[in-house]
């Protein structure tokens, strides 16, 4: 195929010896001086006197137009001030004209916004001589054409409109929009306008009412914004003070340090940058489980990166009904399954750690320590995220930086404190810190599996009985809930409509029952290990577990490959997909542990055991907690539409990847680490002879003396 740049760059290597020959294409216009002023004094004439003729033919029939729609008069006036200084070519009024949006290009392909110039409308101030001084007020207008209800609810990105599905004929413009009618339900036509400040949100909703008349559109205003505002922060002190109140204690020995000091070198930046990127690790840790982790948080944020765009910003959005129905894109299409991962790793080391340091006896577990130990453990990161949050507004601005931060940040102003008591997932739906749903899950799991531990310790059949009847619980129940909510048969990415997403959340997704059973997998294996249960077993079960295991994962992550694709299942298969899948993952998960831990890993062990993990998954916690802030600071700062391309998400989910540790690892030195240290120094100093579980430590690289007056570290998800 040739292009016009292939015609306009051609090499001529016979005559000038395989040098570029230089075009009209690639050379300035150049002209004597007197010439060029000349030149230049016909353009402005030329085009100041076709903005003049525009003028003239607009200003009645936009004079008219306001007045039927009865607009303010501030905003009537300010914009026929624009109108009469842009006949003029004056500068501000045609940066005002200039900073709105058209008819995008790429329309048939599904890019659906022109944006405008955002930053150039907020820019513009009018002249003070005019009867009404005004700034730029940048405002989206939205043009939604006319659809039936969805039905069935929660299909695919790649399904139809059923309605629409033999609307005109082929080959003709409607025809090929009405074939891709479904991105409707979630986008619509946008335009970005650059209005006065005069001019009130009920004036330019008038006038976008009427100009979706006009098109057969339903017309609305989508956001408007306001000039950027700047927020400051200043670095803490807190080592320099250390290092000159150590000095005046220079010759106090180890044992009479005071508090206040031991207090400051929880704070130590450099002590605590030593212990995270530390490689070393405790004998007692289960080393594959930081490359598991490591590999399960770059997943969860790959497939945030392209759960949570805003379709609205993206150019081509017509192509990602293919995209979804490509083979090697479903491990993003299901990747709501990664987080399940993180469910049976905790359940696993809750019980190998339990079950391994009171050696299966019972009254050697402190029930509130264990308790608060863990509360502990998640809550400082937590809380630094909700302040983060709370800031947010204040430190960015976009043409959908409202419409896309304010939903996500309002929910916490009233309901942050079911945060901090980890309930949040009780609530429908999760209203703050929506990815917390996870957290407030896995505490709930931790107390409840007491319920385990307790009658265990003193009857070990009996905690298994109750293992096998959560388990059970949740199985049964994530299927009734899929069949009485006529759901689908789980938490998909090729799902487009963000309110059938939002229905689905609120009825099963966060649902502690949905995925108790990963938890209750992750037990059965750490019991397994602890009690030995791996030690004699042959070639032929190895070689079925690892078939076995293989099988789990490809099933999970292919088995509702034609659902995605817009082929619609059986409601069997989909109530059998939505009970197992996920503690069929689990037990994918537990066994290739089990193998690792055991020896039987090969080379998958040495990978997953790669000493960079170690400092890798110390950032895990805080990494889950800032990476969904990152996504949403980003999809509300874009200026420019998105390109589906492959190439341009890959770039996207790096910088989200880059960025989150980057983050992260400032959020753990700050606090996290601080606060884990402070934690140690508190529960160390307990008096009891009952043994209290503690989040695994990695920064403790000495030995570890396995008696009643340690304290015992519990495997949470994450840890430091």
């Amino acid at each position: 195929m040739v292009t016009c740049s292939d015609i306009f760059n051609r090499r001529n290597d016979t005559e000038h010896n395989n040098e570029w020959v230089a075009t009209d294409a690639d050379t300035p216009w150049i002209l004597p001086d007197n010439e060029v002023v000349e030149a230049w004094e016909n353009l402005r004439e030329t085009y100041r006197a076709k903005a003049s003729d525009v003028t003239l033919t607009l200003k009645p029939i936009i004079d008219d137009f306001l007045r039927t729609i009865n607009v303010s008069e501030a905003c009537h006036q300010s914009l026929m001030t624009v109108l009469t200084s842009f006949g003029k070519m004056e500068t501000w009024s045609t940066k005002m004209v200039d900073s709105n949006g058209r008819l995008p290009s790429g329309l048939l392909e599904g890019t659906l916004t022109s944006l405008g110039s955002y930053d150039q409308c907020l820019d513009i101030v009018s002249p003070s001589t005019n009867l009404y001084a005004f700034q730029g007020q940048y405002c989206s207008v939205l043009f939604r054409p006319p659809l039936p209800a969805r039905s069935p609810k929660y299909l695919s990105i790649a399904a139809g409109v059923k309605t629409l599905s033999n609307f005109s004929k082929p080959g003709e413009v409607f025809h090929h929009l009405a074939q891709n009618a479904q991105f409707f339900y979630s986008a619509a036509l946008r335009i970005g306008i650059c209005v006065p400040s005069t001019c009130a949100v009920q004036d330019v909703q008038k006038v976008a009412t009427k100009v979706g008349g006009w098109l057969k559109l339903r017309g609305s205003l989508g956001s408007s914004a306001e000039s950027p505002k700047v927020f400051c922060f200043k670095r803490s002190i807190l080592d320099v003070y250390r290092n000159v109140f150590r000095k005046k204690n220079q010759a106090a020995s180890e044992e009479q340090r005071g508090m206040v000091e031991e207090f400051l070198d929880c704070f130590s930046l450099r002590s605590n940058f030593l212990k995270l990127f530390s490689t070393k690790s405790s004998e007692q840790t289960i080393k594959a489980i930081h490359g598991i982790r490591f590999i399960t948080i770059i997943w969860i944020i790959m497939a945030h990166t392209v759960n949570e765009y805003h379709y609205g910003m993206m150019s081509g959005v017509f192509n990602m009904k293919n995209q979804v129905g490509y083979f090697d894109n479903q491990f993003l299409v299901q990747a709501s399954i990664s987080v399940d991962t993180f469910f049976c790793i905790s359940g696993f080391l809750t019980m190998y750690y339990v079950w391994f340091y009171t050696g299966g006896k019972a009254g050697k577990l402190n029930v509130w320590k264990f308790i608060l130990v863990r509360y502990f453990r998640l809550t400082p990161p937590l809380v630094l995220t909700l302040c983060i949050l709370f800031i947010l507004p204040l430190l960015g601005s976009g043409p959908v930086w409202s419409e896309v931060l304010m939903p996500y940040v309002e929910g916490c102003y009233s309901t942050w404190w079911r945060n901090l008591l980890y309930i949040n997932t009780l609530y429908k739906p999760v209203q703050c810190l929506g990815q917390t749903w996870y957290i407030s899950c896995d505490f709930i799991y931790h107390v409840l599996s007491l319920t385990i531990f307790l009658p265990m310790l003193r009857n070990p059949k009996a905690g298994i009985i109750i293992i096998l009847f959560f388990l059970l619980t949740s199985v049964a129940g994530t299927t009734v809930l899929t069949w009485y909510f006529e759901l689908p048969p789980t938490h998909f990415a090729a799902m487009l409509d963000k309110r059938e997403v939002l229905r689905m959340s609120q009825k099963r997704y966060p649902n502690p029952i949905n995925h108790l059973g990963c938890y209750c997998v992750g037990l059965l294996a750490g019991y397994a290990l602890a009690r030995k249960k791996l030690t004699n077993v042959s070639k032929i079960i190895l070689s079925l577990g690892w078939i076995a295991s293989i099988f789990s994962f490809m099933s999970v992550i292919y088995g509702m490959y034609d659902w995605n694709r817009g082929v619609e299942g059986s409601t069997a298969v989909a109530l059998m997909y939505a009970g197992l899948h996920r503690p069929v993952w689990s037990a994918g998960v537990a066994w290739l542990i089990l193998m690792c831990v055991t020896g039987r890993g090969s080379f998958i062990n040495t990978l997953l055991s790669w000493k960079p993990f170690i400092s890798l998954d110390r950032l895990t916690y805080m990494v889950y907690l800032i990476h969904h802030v990152i996504v949403y600071v980003y999809n509300g700062y874009v200026r420019n539409l998105i390109n589906t391309k492959e190439i341009t998400i890959a770039y996207i989910m790096f910088g989200h990847i880059l960025l989150s540790y980057l983050i992260s690892t400032v959020c753990v030195l700050l606090v996290e680490s601080p606060f884990f240290a402070i934690r140690r120094k508190f529960f160390s100093r307990s008096r009891g002879r009952k043994l209290v579980i503690q989040p695994p430590n990695d920064e403790d690289t000495g030995d570890t003396e396995l008696s009643e007056k340690n304290i015992i570290r519990n495997g949470g998800v994450f840890h430091s």
